[in-house]
């Protein structure tokens, strides 16, 4: 008598591979990533990117657990990009009126001083942050690009005195999302304020510094 069998609904969600593991974990990729279109493809914010690989915000919302079991204790005090990217708090709306991005980015850790200025305080761009500090700065090569004599240009960064912003444990602990255990286990230095020279890494190339 021949059995009925339920036939299980097969997933075409591809399972993570192991440049997009690194990718979540902030490593490097290996050198066996072809074409790079993984990595590509990981950048894309959109739920569904129109990729053959998948992005990070897919990424991140089946593994964000995992990670962070492994990264906090490893690590305490900060918290992967992605978490920055997805996770974070938001800014509140009003922040950018009429602009897509309203209300959907991260916050940004608090700046203490320093000298540089952020390339969207200047030009209409979409803010670019990486783990909670601006990411794209203004530079000779885009002013040489977009400016005309007159405009705002902005500052560039003086290597002497740094734009220098929180520490990410000084963040979470600001904003209640540093666990009593995880902060037991933190040293006066954890809390010390950054550069963002010592955050971003940055290349002569990108004519950023003043």
């Amino acid at each position: 008598m021949p059995t009925t069998r339920t036939r299980r609904r097969r997933s075409f969600k591809p399972a993570v591979t192991d440049t997009q593991w690194r990718l979540l974990h902030d490593e490097t990729p290996g050198p066996d990533i072809g074409l790079g279109w993984e990595v590509f493809a990981f950048e894309d914010e959109a739920e569904e990117p129109p990729w053959p690989f998948r992005g990070a915000r897919s990424l991140w919302g089946e593994y964000a657990n995992t990670i962070l079991e492994e990264w906090v204790p490893q690590r305490p005090g900060t918290r992967p990009s992605c978490w920055w990217r997805f996770s974070a708090p938001r800014q509140p709306a009003g922040n950018f009126p009429d602009c897509s991005w309203d209300g959907k980015l991260p916050l940004v850790r608090q700046r203490i001083g320093g000298i540089g200025t952020p390339r969207h305080e200047v030009l209409p761009y979409r803010p670019s942050y990486w783990c909670g500090v601006p990411a794209q700065w203004m530079s000779m090569h885009v002013r040489e690009l977009f400016m005309r004599p007159g405009d705002y240009a902005g500052a560039l960064i003086d290597r002497a005195n740094p734009p220098m912003f929180e520490a990410q444990a000084s963040f979470l602990d600001r904003h209640g999302l540093l666990p009593p255990d995880e902060r037991r286990r933190l040293r006066a230095d954890d809390f010390k304020p950054q550069a963002i020279t010592d955050i971003i890494d940055f290349t002569d190339d990108d004519a950023v510094f003043a």
